[in-house]
């Protein structure tokens, strides 16, 4: 009896520790890819609160914080579809600087809208290898909370990540602009992008 109670525990026991093993790397990921969101939510709450910059300066610092960390060349190549393809390399150089300008013109100023916000980050899923989804609540006194979903994807650097969609209130923004842009596309070629 006590040779069958030895081997069934030293079994689980190795179990147990491969499956830790297998599943820290995972939560490892997760864990950063929580804190990425969340040093990036601060910061930019931080950044929009300060009363110690300008409103200029205020600006380049958000669209330095934006441009770092989300994935705006994949984002631009993913919303021209097969477009992307057949355009000439010209045409990608022009679309992309030009599609650059449009996010910061777009998004930028819309961060000025946060000011009493709180971000509460309420879980985090791996979708694919190296992809993760954060799910987050926009918390203001006077509306309900706001569902933000943060598409990422960890970079070949391990620990680093970029945003390659948000989703906000079931509202995919690379699934709109990509409706939106083909729609162009389709009646008056890349250079229209441009």
């Amino acid at each position: 009896m006590e040779n069958n109670f030895l081997p069934s525990s030293l079994r689980a026991i190795f179990v147990a520790l491969l499956a830790i093993c297998l599943t820290t790397p995972t939560l490892a990921s997760e864990r950063q890819a929580k804190e990425f969101v969340d040093n990036l939510t601060q910061k930019t709450l931080n950044l929009i609160r300060s009363k110690d910059i300008d409103d200029n300066e205020k600006n380049d610092k958000l669209t330095n914080l934006f441009l770092n960390t989300v994935d705006t060349k994949w984002i631009g190549r993913f919303v021209t579809g097969r477009y992307w393809r057949s355009a000439s390399e010209s045409e990608r150089t022009k679309y992309l600087a030009a599609y650059h300008d449009f996010l910061v013109s777009t998004y930028i100023p819309k961060f000025q809208n946060y000011n009493d916000q709180e971000a509460v980050i309420k879980s985090v899923e791996k979708k694919e290898d190296r992809e993760y989804l954060v799910i987050t609540e926009i918390i203001s006194k006077d509306s309900a909370p706001i569902r933000v979903d943060y598409l990422l994807r960890e970079q070949s650097t391990p620990g680093q990540y970029k945003i390659y969609d948000i989703v906000a209130e079931g509202i995919s923004l690379i699934t709109t602009q990509r409706s939106d842009f083909q729609s162009i596309l389709s009646r008056e070629g890349m250079t229209s992008l441009t």
